[in-house]
This record gives structure tokens, sequence and C-alpha cells, in this order.
């Protein structure tokens, strides 16, 4: 399998002590960057507000039909 052609974005959630991936659905450095800094500032803010920024597994969903 090819690498991708994105530029990834990871991100460790110390409160839920684990790490987030995500792609950044973007060639350009420039443009990842933002979209890595988005995704730090929902992380952030979801802890402030008490929400949840990680997506539930496909598991999840399937064992709660």
């Amino acid at each position: 399998m090819p690498a991708s052609k994105f530029w990834q974005i990871r991100l460790y959630d110390e409160q839920a002590k684990k790490t987030i991936k995500r792609s950044s659905k973007s060639e350009h450095k420039a443009e990842a960057f933002k979209a890595a800094k988005k995704l730090y500032e929902e992380v952030v803010y979801g802890h402030l507000n008490g929400t949840s920024t990680s997506s539930k597994s496909r598991f999840d969903i399937c064992a709660n039909l």
C-alpha cells in the first residue's frame, strides 16, 4: 500500500490518555498546519465544555444498535 499524499496529524490528548490521529486532507504543509491547530483547539475546547472529540469506533456503533 503506498503512503498517503496527505499530511497526517497526531496529537496526544493528556486527559483522555490517548493519541488522536487524523488526516489533514491537504498536500500543502501550511494548510496541514492550520488543520492541526484547529484540531488542537477542538480538543482543548471540548475539554473545557465537557464534550468528547474522539469518534466512536465501528464496534461501539454496531454494539449500540
